[in-house]
Order: structure tokens, then sequence, then C-alpha cells
């Protein structure tokens, strides 16, 4: 049997309309470095979900270096199809992130439309309200390829210079990513705020979800702990130059957070 037909065969399963096979299907949108591995990785201890976390990430990483051109979102919503096989009749899900359309070259209107058509029926959306912090951690997993710790261990102070210009793109994009999803979807969707439903308690969020899927929330180990868990101004190390940037705009209060 040879790869064109096992593909074919697999092309044709992955098209059976997923409300065949499970009740709901879920997409938890967000822009990255704001608690969604931790929320995923509770719900996959939940004997009635099947969460494949980021699941266009290692794809849409290798698109970006190889440009297939005949591939892309095609590919993509390939991979999405076929996953949704994989969770047989559980709740399924995976998370959509806004680096993921980024490179895939596909905006929020056409992998919602995409998701509908297929039988997508419950949208998460976790919003990190302090960009700042977004943009911090990400920087320093960039820097230091340290993307999460283990709630065991201790974690470390590391220290970022910011590229001003790169950041100010940076709270446009993520900006423009929450308010088209939040145009799209409107109140069909549960909206999860990091320092609220995750900064707190994980639980928060875990609760929340389950009771969105209509699932009776089952113990869930809380596996990791915050990356950061330090001042802006010990991290950034041109934080009086980002400070004077941010000062008397929408944005200044993210430089004075409470840490919890």
């Amino acid at each position: 049997m040879n790869n064109s037909y096992i593909k074919k065969k697999l092309k044709n399963l992955a098209s059976i309309p997923s409300v065949l096979l499970r009740p709901t299907n879920f997409c938890i949108w967000h822009s990255g470095r704001c608690g969604s591995t931790i929320l995923s990785s509770m719900l996959k201890q939940h004997p009635n979900i099947y969460c494949a976390e980021e699941l266009l990430e290692n794809y849409s990483r290798e698109y970006v270096k190889s440009k297939n051109n005949l591939e892309g979102w095609s590919r993509g919503k390939f991979l999405i199809r076929l996953n949704m096989l994989k969770g047989g009749k559980k709740v399924s899900g995976f998370e959509m992130k806004m680096a993921h359309l980024n490179r895939l070259e596909v905006n929020v209107s056409e992998a919602v439309n995409f998701l509908n058509k297929i039988g997508y029926k419950k949208y998460i959306v976790l919003e990190r309200q302090n960009y700042l912090r977004v943009f911090v951690s990400r920087e320093v997993a960039k820097q230091t390829s340290l993307y999460h710790i283990d709630s065991r261990k201790s974690s470390t102070l590391n220290q970022i210079y910011i590229d001003p210009e790169e950041m100010n793109f940076l709270f446009c994009e993520y900006s423009n990513f929450y308010n088209e999803i939040k145009t799209l979807l409107g109140k069909n969707c549960l909206w999860l705020l990091y320092e609220k439903d995750i900064l707190q308690s994980p639980q928060i969020a875990y609760q929340k979800v389950t009771d969105f899927l209509k699932l009776k929330p089952v113990k869930a180990k809380i596996s990791l702990k915050r990356t950061n868990p330090y001042p802006l101004e010990e991290i950034i190390l041109n934080f009086d130059e980002i400070s004077d940037l941010l000062k008397n705009t929408d944005f200044e209060w993210m430089l004075k957070e409470n840490i919890k």
C-alpha cells in the first residue's frame, strides 16, 4: 500500500463531520504566553476531554522555513480535520495561537469560518490583558529557550532588553487579534482573562471551561508555575526607556501591576 493511497484514505476519513463522532468540539484562541499550557494540561487530565494543545505549532514553524506554497493553510485545515478523529467520542479541542495564523498566512475570519463549517461549537478565548507581560515573557522564552517551569522547581530571574519598535508592533497585533475575535464571536464564546482566571488560580479557568463544555470537573494537577514572577523593573534592562514610552498612554498601567 503506497503513501499516496494512505494519504487519500486519511483525507477521506478526516472529512467525516465531527458531529457524528462527538457532541462538542472546542477551540482555545490566544496570543501565547498567557497561561494556555497550564490550562490545556489540566483539561488533558479529564477522562472525557481530548485536548491537542498547540496543534499547528510545529507545522506552522516548518512552513515558514520551507514556504511550500502548495500547502500552507490547506495543510493546516487537513491537520485539524485529522486531529478531530483522534479524540474519538470525547469532547475534542485544540489551541489556535495568533502566531499560527500569522505563519500560515490566514486571518481570524477565515479560520473561524472553517471551524464553524466542520462542526466546532464551542470557542474559548484566553487573553492576558497586560500585553507588556506577554511581550516580556515571549522575549525571555526566546532568549533562554525556557518556556515552562515545573511547579516543583525554582524560577530564575532573566533580564532582557526590549526593542521599543517591536514592542509597539506586537501591542497592535495583540489588540487587533482580540478585537477581531470579539467582533466575530461576540457573546458566543467563553472569554477568560489570565489576570483573573489563571494568575489567581488555574483552577478557576479549569472550572469555567468544564462548565462551558457541560462536563463535571475532575481533580486536575497543576504541574507548572510562572516563569517570570518578578517586577518588570527587575526584568527589563531598559525599563526607564519603556516607562517613558508608555507614560500617558492607555498602556501605562501595565508598568505598575502588582506581582502575586
